[in-house]
């Protein structure tokens, strides 16, 4: 697993440090990037996060004490949260059964949140994508992960191709009317593999 768990939430700056070799790697993590942004999730953190295997968050390369808050159920940043604001240690105790030499870490943590530049995105409600992945790491099931991304990624895309028909009419100089274009597009997704 090791940073498996955090890399759809490195910030540029790390992915850059990565040195990728491999284009498969690289156009992942260039549409990855962007399905962030269109989807207004935080670009470098998420609620999704795995609190015990987060890189940038760098208590957890010298402590393994954040492995054991996984084992007693606390897995993700969201699960940190009580709406937009840090859950108290006394509640994470409560539900987690964390213990009081627990407190520095969670003083670690609470801080590393508070401070981090996406601290205003990551206090809000977490978006469809970030629960399903929030669901997928907390469950720790690993069954048909990518089919329930895809469908949520789905659900989430505009199908509007108007602004795409204005720059053809810009380009061509031509007005291409509704349903001409309908049919275009109809047609294009019969014809071939790639839409592209």
């Amino acid at each position: 697993m090791g940073i498996s768990y955090f890399i759809p939430f490195l910030g540029q700056k790390r992915w850059n440090k990565l040195r990728l070799k491999n284009e498969w790697m690289k156009c992942t993590q260039k549409t990855w990037f962007m399905v962030k942004k269109k989807m207004k999730m935080p670009l470098s953190i998420s609620r999704a996060t795995s609190i015990a295997k987060n890189v940038d968050f760098v208590p957890n390369r010298m402590d393994s004490g954040f492995g054991n808050w996984a084992e007693k159920g606390l897995i993700t940043i969201h699960q940190m949260f009580d709406g937009d604001a840090v859950k108290s240690l006394k509640q994470l105790q409560d539900k987690f059964g964390l213990v009081s030499t627990d407190f520095y870490r969670y003083l670690q943590l609470r801080d590393y949140l508070m401070l981090h530049k996406d601290w205003s995105i990551v206090r809000q409600p977490p978006t469809s994508l970030e629960l399903l992945l929030i669901r997928i790491t907390e469950e720790r099931k690993g069954t048909k992960i990518v089919s329930q991304i895809y469908s949520c990624l789905q659900s989430q895309a505009e199908d509007n191709t108007l602004d795409i028909k204005e720059k053809w009419e810009l380009e061509m100089n031509v007005v291409i009317e509704d349903e001409e274009w309908e049919t275009i597009c109809e047609r294009n997704h019969k014809i071939t593999n790639s839409p592209i």
